[in-house]
């Protein structure tokens, strides 16, 4: 399954919406909350991964397959140095779950934008709707088990 799973719209969803105790209501809530929280520990790893790899900054240009296998093999050594150097200091920079990855400067989020953009066109779309689909499943499973 393609696609990509959206957090609902119009409903909190940054991390810091939920401090100082305030808890998700709602199914939707809890989606989002789970999302932006999943989102955040992405972005740490990326933020070490860059950090760590300028290259991943400004890919070189070659053809796609080599760039995926460049990206194969950082995250190949990235992963031993996570475990096998507990005390690695881009590790401590990057792991405290608090940090809020959302302003980041390690991160592209121009992007951002252009993706609803690109997203908002395709409404229409199989994958939108099966995407939905499997985000309301999500969502009524992550929220039966708060």
């Amino acid at each position: 399954m393609r696609g990509f799973l959206t957090p609902y719209r119009n409903v909190c969803y940054w991390l810091p919406d939920y401090r100082n105790g305030v808890r998700a209501r709602n199914k939707e809530e809890v989606f989002n909350y789970a999302h932006s929280s999943l989102r955040n520990v992405i972005k740490r790893s990326f933020g070490v991964l860059k950090a760590r790899f300028p290259i991943l900054r400004k890919m070189t240009p070659n053809p796609f397959p080599v760039q995926r296998s460049i990206v194969f093999a950082l995250m190949a050594i990235h992963n031993f140095i996570r475990k096998e150097a507990k005390a690695d200091k881009l590790f401590r920079r990057y792991n405290n779950e608090e940090v809020d990855m959302s302003d980041s400067d390690d991160d592209d989020d121009d992007d951002d934008d252009e993706e609803e953009e690109d997203l908002d066109s395709l409404e229409d779309s199989m994958q939108v709707i099966e995407m939905s689909i499997v985000r309301e499943q999500i969502a009524d499973e992550l929220y039966t088990h708060v």
